[in-house]
């Protein structure tokens, strides 16, 4: 089995009040593309489930979303924007975040031939 270079988890900063949510949804597509709210190509985490990470100095929190995992392995290599929403109890969702932009590389150079002892 091939080994990739693993997605790297995306750092969404927590609200000033998160007792109002209940979950984080990723919208993705192609680099430049435009969220939808009702477009499949999203994947919803509960926030419960998430861990939170500072970073910077001073430390400012942030969930931590593992989206690889979750991606379709149909994706093709590429750049893909991932674009944020909180969403509440009652499945109301705030606006869109700011994207960030990852490349997806899931392609591995060729298998060796068989090796042969040299003298």
């Amino acid at each position: 089995m091939s080994k990739t270079v693993p997605v790297k988890d995306i750092g969404v900063p927590l609200p000033a009040d998160t007792s109002k949510v209940a979950g984080v949804v990723c919208y993705y597509g192609p680099k430049g593309f435009t969220p939808s709210y009702n477009q499949s190509a999203r994947v919803i985490f509960v926030v419960s489930t998430l861990q939170t990470v500072p970073v910077g100095t001073p430390p400012v929190s942030y969930y931590d979303v593992p989206i690889g995992p979750l991606l379709p392995s149909t994706l093709p290599d590429a750049a893909y924007d991932f674009v944020f929403t909180f969403v509440d109890a009652n499945g109301a969702e705030s606006d869109f975040s700011v994207a960030v932009t990852e490349t997806l590389d899931l392609t591995v150079p060729p298998q060796p031939g068989q090796p042969v002892v040299l003298s």
